[in-house]
């Protein structure tokens, strides 16, 4: 009985685990458009891709991740990699970027 028990307790911490590391991966996928004067987008991917586009046109393509309340994003200008970090908060459908709000479409 004792056996059964720890066995089940091990089983229970390995679970609570793994969840909590699934947890810490977060993602995005989809469109989010801003609503201002300049419009503006960013299409986030699963597989950790996102571009962003200004007036239409495509104008940065990298990776990003999320570290708590930062979005960072990391892309290539003329071969040398550069890191844009900006505050980030997701509500619902509506993510707020460095001040910005965007709206999923």
């Amino acid at each position: 009985m004792k056996k059964t028990v720890k066995i089940i307790s091990a089983a229970i911490a390995l679970i609570t685990l793994a969840c909590l590391l699934a947890a810490c991966g977060k993602t995005l996928n989809g469109t989010y458009e801003s609503e201002g004067i300049i419009p503006q987008s960013f299409t986030f991917d699963k597989d950790g891709t996102v571009t962003f586009s200004a007036f239409g046109v495509d104008a940065a393509t990298g990776t990003y991740r999320i570290e708590k309340d930062k979005l960072i994003i990391t892309y290539s200008i003329l071969g040398f990699s550069t890191d844009l970090e900006q505050s980030f908060k997701k509500n619902g459908n509506t993510l707020i970027i460095g001040g910005t709000e965007f709206v999923k479409k």
